[in-house]
């Protein structure tokens, strides 16, 4: 379902930002669009190529409604958002438990969903005040679209978070997802920063499994093969496939082809027994999912050998930051990796609705708090 038509919602501060509401990403051009997602550090969840993804086959049931903040004709912020009529990451999190006269019925205005690793806005250097322009224009977009509230998934601490704030917003730190940032030139100089006995430890951890005939490689992962051990992982960890279905992730790997930067781990007869997926865009690599073979007796036999490989041609390809994702932050962590919190924010408009938000939000803080590596490690979520 697509919104029909766009229309200007607002204009906001001096430099008067114009906000246009889009019913499809391909109501820009994907060059326009990138441009500005990739001058403002933007990762592959803030691309045209992820978004026509989630567009056509999202997890749930979503409309696209993005907002595009203008200065005359440039194209100055963009904020991926979807109408979320059902979303099985929310869906869980609301069943953890909601205040006794928090109504949740009809959807909800989020920019832009707990499937990626970044939301929220993204605006050019030197247009700050366009994301102030793209929260006026979200909060005229809830109430034309009847949404009961609106908010951001997934945004990084930091000044616009800190706005939001200020701004009467609830917000709940929802997950953890884990950060290298690269300062290394070469591996050498990466494993030499490292402790010896931390160095030495990952070490043998990455030749032991590669003198049992694990092979690891840098490659794009066959798609069939990659889901079913996607799949395969959620199982073990008791989620449900449709919190990822195969359809969404066929389409997803399908589109971010071009930007592949996968892992791939066989066993010596060469089946695939694990993959990372990831993409780079810019100077920014994402690794989005794990899949792991369901019969292998320790989980993280391959993982190590993974990680290094990972790490390594990063660095060897000049990426500057390497997120690797959520869950699993004590290896994470020694390969050099730091927490980096993912927040949600969520705001009615309405003083009573706000109240009940905002104890729904501290509950979920608290709840996060209570899992070692986030929401996200519970039952329903990845």
């Amino acid at each position: 379902m697509l919104l029909t038509g766009s229309r200007m919602l607002s204009e906001h501060g001096q430099d008067g930002y114009l906000v246009r509401l889009a019913g499809s990403v391909d109501e820009v051009d994907p060059g326009e669009w990138d441009a500005v997602a990739l001058a403002a550090g933007g990762s592959i969840f803030h691309s045209h190529a992820w978004h026509a993804a989630f567009e056509e086959a999202a997890p749930g049931s979503v409309t696209a409604a993005h907002l595009l903040a203008y200065q005359g004709r440039k194209l100055t912020g963009i904020c991926p958002a979807y109408l979320t009529h059902d979303c099985p990451r929310l869906a869980y999190a609301f069943s953890l438990g909601l205040p006794r006269d928090l109504d949740i019925r009809g959807p909800i205005l989020l920019a832009h969903s707990l499937a990626s690793l970044s939301g929220g806005p993204l605006v050019l250097p030197g247009h700050q005040a366009a994301s102030r322009a793209i929260d006026a224009g979200l909060r005229l977009a809830a109430g034309d679209l009847g949404a009961w509230c609106y908010g951001y998934a997934n945004i990084r601490p930091g000044p616009f978070s800190g706005w939001l704030l200020a701004q009467g917003y609830a917000t709940a730190e929802v997950a953890i997802d884990y950060v290298v940032t690269n300062s290394w030139t070469t591996t050498a100089d990466y494993w030499a920063a490292m402790r010896s006995r931390r160095r030495q430890s990952l070490r043998g951890a990455r030749q032991r499994s590669l003198a049992g005939g694990l092979q690891v490689t840098a490659e794009p992962p066959e798609p069939a093969a990659a889901i079913t051990l996607i799949h395969q992982l959620l199982e073990a960890k008791g989620s449900p496939a449709d919190l990822l279905p195969a359809r969404f992730l066929e389409v997803v790997l399908r589109n971010l082809a071009p930007y592949e930067r996968s892992i791939l781990a066989r066993d010596a007869e060469g089946t695939p027994r694990a993959v990372f997926t990831g993409w780079r865009f810019g100077d920014h690599q994402a690794m989005w999912l794990a899949g792991l073979a369901g019969d292998r007796s320790s989980p993280f036999e391959p993982y190590h050998a993974m990680l290094a490989e990972l790490v390594e041609t990063a660095i060897r390809e000049g990426v500057r930051t390497i997120d690797l994702g959520r869950a699993n932050g004590d290896i994470k962590r020694r390969y050099g990796a730091r927490s980096a919190p993912l927040l949600l924010g969520l705001r009615s408009g309405r003083r009573d609705l706000d109240a009940l938000l905002h104890l729904w939000c501290a509950d979920l803080q608290r709840r996060n708090y209570a899992v070692l590596n986030g929401l996200e490690t519970a039952s329903r979520c990845c």
